[in-house]
């Protein structure tokens, strides 16, 4: 290195792959073809089915962290991604929105918010269940119960075949 050093100087230190793009990289066309197919073919599928959906019939051969990586560069979270994903992503647009000063960029950034706020909805009958027990909770405090925390007392849910059915307690 000395030797190096003394015949050449200060560039012998320069590593020799310097400029050049990485040998796994992965080329803009798949990373769009990617999202494309997402978006449109395998939309709601969580990330590592669509990677083996990617394997098996598409013949993209690519680990799950590079799909994973890859659509979060387009905002696209997984159907099992949790709340605290969902959270952190949501104040990285926001900030990303405030600091924007196109009205296009603006626009987009705030169908993307959306698209978080209602990606993969629950159960229906969960979703009727909790709108349910919402008009029952504002019913019951203008009635008169004082502690809207006691509602658990008072009601339960139960779900038969039949359909979905609030009943009292006592």
């Amino acid at each position: 290195m000395i030797t190096g050093y003394r015949e050449i100087g200060k560039s012998f230190f320069i590593h020799g792959n310097q400029g050049r793009q990485p040998g796994h990289t992965i080329d803009g066309k798949i990373k769009r073809l990617i999202v494309d197919l997402y978006c449109t073919k395998y939309f709601g599928t969580n990330f590592q089915h669509f990677q083996e959906l990617l394997d098996e019939h598409e013949k993209i051969h690519v680990s799950i962290s590079v799909v994973r990586s890859v659509l979060a560069l387009e905002f696209i979270l997984s159907p099992k991604a949790n709340r605290i994903t969902k959270k952190n992503l949501k104040k990285q647009l926001e900030v990303m929105k405030q600091s924007t000063t196109s009205k296009k960029e603006s626009v987009a950034i705030t169908a993307s918010i959306l698209a978080i706020e209602d990606a993969h909805p629950g159960d229906p009958v969960a979703l009727s269940l909790g709108k349910c027990c919402k008009w029952t909770l504002r019913f019951m405090t203008g009635s008169g119960l004082k502690n809207p925390s006691s509602i658990s007392q008072w009601m339960t849910p139960r779900t038969p075949s039949s359909g979905l059915i609030l009943t009292a307690r006592r």
